[in-house]
């Protein structure tokens, strides 16, 4: 009985341990997300009209590769949508730990009445036989 409370609490603190780590995943993604809108920002702001007219795309840093802008956004909006799905996943295993703790906490207490009351009736019976010795 011990050991159901005990699995039960270690798996809600294993979901809320991954629930901390996705939030600090999405951060980081934030962040880089951040990052790249004001790359595209400022290379547009750097850029003469007639430049951007004739270029589509943004070359960034000491790599080759061209990024095309909305290919950029593009990559942010499905970043943003895996983050939610993520969230929204481990959300609801959230929940369904709670719901086993609560669950296997109604055993328990299922449990120690019955218990409970075997003794009573175990102390009732003895008594009784005791009294008609």
């Amino acid at each position: 009985m011990v050991t159901l409370s005990s699995l039960s609490l270690s798996r809600s603190e294993e979901a809320h341990v991954k629930v901390q780590e996705s939030d600090s995943v999405l951060l980081q993604l934030q962040r880089k997300n951040v990052q790249l809108e004001k790359k595209i920002a400022l290379s547009l702001l750097t850029r003469p009209a007639s430049a951007i007219a004739r270029h589509k795309t943004l070359k960034y840093g000491a790599g080759d590769k061209e990024v095309n802008s909305a290919d950029i956004t593009t990559r942010l909006e499905i970043q943003q949508d895996e983050i939610a799905s993520l969230r929204g996943a481990l959300h609801s295993t959230l929940q369904r730990k709670e719901q086993d703790l609560q669950y296997y906490q109604h055993i328990i207490e299922d449990a120690r009445s019955a218990v409970l009351e075997v003794l009573r009736s175990r102390k009732y019976q003895t008594q009784s036989l005791l009294s008609l010795k």
